[in-house]
C-alpha cells in the first residue's frame, strides 16, 4: 500500500496543492466537453494556467511587501502571541499527518464532485491550497478525537467533512457573490467566508444610504487617486512613513535596520516606501491575474456544465472579486486589521485572563486577503459604510475564531501558529467539540452535522439563492433614486447651457 500513498500524496502535494495545475485541468476538460480542437485546448489550458500564476505571483508580492510591515509593527509594539498562518501549521502538521491528510484530500474531492453531480449544490471548489489547509486541519482535529490507532476512520469522516464543506459553504455566500458580480457564473471557493457572509450583512444593516467607495469623488487635484493602484499605493507609503519613523523613534538603531536589512536611517525609510510601492505592484498583477483566469475559464466551465456536472459554477479564490471593489478592498484591509487589534485588546483583558485563550497577533496577510475580500462584499450591500465595518467585523472574527480553535488542536496548539481563515475557526472547533464524547459519539455526531450543512445547504440553495433573494435591495433602490436625481440635474444644466448658447446665437 506505499505506492498508493505516494500517488495519492503526489496528486494531493503536486497537482491538488497548486490551483493552477488545478484550474488548466479544469479548463481543458470543459473545452473537451466542448469538442474544441487540440490546440484551442491546450492554448485555454495554458492561459488559464498562467493567469492563475500571475494571481499567485502577484500574492507573492504583496505578501513579501506586507511581512516587513508585520515585523515592524510588532517590533515597536512589543506585542507577543500566536500569528495564524495555514502554510505554517500545514507544514508542521504533515511530517505527522502527511500521508493520513493526503487521503482526506483525494477523497473528498471525489465527494465534492458527487455532491455537486447529484445535487442542487453545483459548485465545484477549486482553491487547491484551501483544500490542502482543510483537509490537513481536519485530519489533526479527527486523529485528537479519535486517537492515533483509527487512521481508517481519520480518512473516511475527514474525507466526507472536507467534501461537505467545500461545497457548502459557496451555496451560503452566493447571494452576495452574484451581487458583486452580477452574474452567476462563479462562485467563492475560499474558507473565509463566514468573515463575507458576517461583512455583506453588516452592509445591509448599516450602510441603506451609503454611497460605494468605487464612486468616491475626488476633487479637481487629486483626480489621480481614482486609479485604484495609484489610490493604493498612496495609502501604503503613509502607513510604511508613520510605522518607519516610529520604529527610527522608539527601537535601538541596529534592531530597527536589521528588519530591513539596511546600513542607515535613510535607506530605512526609502526600504519601507519602496516596499509600500511593491504593494501597490502586487494588487495591479492580482487584478490582471483574475481578469486573465476568467477570461479562459468561465467559457470553459460551460462545457463542464454541460457534460460533466450539469449547472457546475467553479468557486475560486478571494481575489476574484478584487476588480469588483477595488477601493473597498483597501477599506476593507485597513479596516479588518483594526478589528485584529481591537480584538487583541479583548483577548489581552478579558478572554485570556478568564478563558486561557491564546493571544492572537493580526497578521498583515490574512487582514489584507480576507479583510479586503469582506470590504468587496461590505460595499456592495452598505457602500462605504458597509465596506469598512464589514471589514472591521471580519477582523475580530479572525482573530477571535483562531484562538478558540487551538483548544481542539491538541499538542498543535502549542506550534505558535495556528489555522486563520473564519472557517476554518468555526467548521474546526465545532468538529473538535462533537468529538469530546467519545469514538462512537464522535462518528455520530460528524455525520450529523454533514447531513445538517448539505441538508440546509440544499434547501438554501433552493429557497434562497435560485429564488433570486437580492442582499441589499432597499439600498439599490435608494442608489438608483440618487443616479436618476444626479441626472435629472445633469439633464437640466445641460438644458440651461444650450438655452444660453442658442440666445448668445440670436
Amino acid at each position: 500500500m506505499e505506492w498508493l500513498v505516494v500517488v495519492l500524496n503526489f496528486i494531493g502535494q503536486q497537482i491538488l496543492n497548486v490551483p493552477a495545475y488545478l484550474i488548466g485541468i479544469i479548463t481543458a476538460v470543459g473545452l473537451i466537453a466542448l469538442r474544441r480542437n487540440a490546440g484551442q485546448v491546450i492554448g485555454g489550458a495554458l492561459k488559464a494556467a498562467l493567469g492563475f500564476l500571475i494571481l499567485g505571483a502577484g500574492a507573492t508580492v504583496v505578501t513579501g511587501s506586507l511581512d516587513p510591515l508585520g515585523a515592524l509593527i510588532l517590533a515597536v509594539t512589543g506585542a507577543q502571541g500566536v500569528i495564524p498562518t495555514n502554510e505554517v501549521i500545514t507544514a508542521i502538521a504533515q511530517d505527522e499527518f502527511g500521508a493520513q491528510s493526503a487521503y482526506v484530500l483525494t477523497l473528498g474531492f471525489v465527494v465534492m464532485l458527487l455532491l455537486a453531480r447529484f445535487t442542487p449544490l453545483k459548485y465545484v471548489f477549486l482553491t487547491g491550497h484551501h483544500m490542502v489547509f482543510m483537509a490537513t486541519m481536519l485530519t489533526v482535529v479527527l486523529s485528537v478525537g479519535f486517537g492515533s490507532g483509527l487512521s481508517w476512520l481519520v480518512v473516511i469522516i475527514g474525507a466526507l467533512l472536507l467534501g461537505v464543506i467545500m461545497v457548502v459553504m459557496p451555496a451560503f455566500v452566493h447571494p452576495w457573490t452574484k451581487k458583486i458580480t452580477g452574474n452567476d457564473t462563479i462562485a467563492i471557493g475560499h474558507f473565509g467566508t463566514l468573515g463575507y457572509i458576517a461583512a455583506g450583512a453588516t452592509g445591509q444593516a448599516v450602510g441603506r444610504k451609503s454611497k460605494s467607495t468605487e464612486d468616491i469623488k475626488f476633487p479637481q487635484g487629486l483626480k489621480f487617486l481614482r486609479d485604484s493602484m495609484v489610490a493604493t499605493s498612496l495609502s501604503m507609503v503613509l502607513i510604511y512613513l508613520v510605522f518607519t519613523v516610529w520604529g527610527l523613534i522608539a527601537l535601538p538603531l541596529d534592531e530597527a535596520l536589521a528588519i530591513f536589512d539596511v546600513a542607515d536611517a535613510g535607506a530605512f525609510i526609502m526600504a519601507g516606501f519602496a516596499q509600500a510601492l511593491q504593494f501597490g505592484v502586487g494588487v495591479a498583477i492580482i487584478l490582471y491575474g483574475v481578469r486573465t483566469v476568467l477570461g479562459e475559464l468561465v467559457p470553459a466551465f460551460q462545457g463542464i456544465a454541460e457534460k460533466v456536472v450539469p449547472g457546475a459554477k467553479p468557486a475560486l479564490d478571494i481575489p476574484i472579486v478584487f476588480p469588483f471593489g477595488a477601493n473597498a478592498v483597501l477599506i476593507g484591509f485597513l479596516s479588518s486589521f483594526a478589528g485584529g487589534l481591537i480584538a487583541l485588546g479583548i483577548l489581552a483583558v478579558w478572554l485570556n485572563p478568564v478563558f486561557g485563550l491564546a493571544l492572537i497577533l493580526p497578521g498583515m496577510v490574512p487582514h489584507f486577503f480576507t479583510g479586503g475580500g469582506a470590504g468587496v462584499y461590505g460595499n456592495a450591500t452598505g457602500g462605504r459604510l458597509g465596506a469598512a465595518l464589514g471589514g472591521f467585523v471580519n477582523g475580530i472574527i479572525i482573530t477571535i475564531l483562531p484562538a478558540i480553535l487551538l483548544l481542539v488542536l491538541g499538542d498543535f496548539g502549542f506550534a505558535n501558529s495556528t489555522f486563520g481563515d473564519a472557517d476554518f475557526g468555526w467548521f474546526g472547533t465545532l468538529i473538535g467539540v462533537s468529538l469530546s464524547g467519545g469514538t462512537a459519539m464522535g462518528v455520530i455526531l460528524t455525520i450529523v452535522i454533514a447531513v445538517v450543512l448539505v441538508t440546509a445547504a440544499i434547501i438554501y440553495q433552493l429557497k434562497v439563492v435560485d429564488g433570486g433573494w437580492v442582499p441589499g435591495a432597499k439600498r439599490d433602490a435608494w442608489v438608483a433614486e440618487q443616479k436618476a436625481a444626479e441626472k435629472a440635474v445633469q439633464d437640466a444644466e445641460k438644458a440651461r447651457l444650450a438655452e444660453e448658447k442658442a440666445a448668445k446665437t440670436v
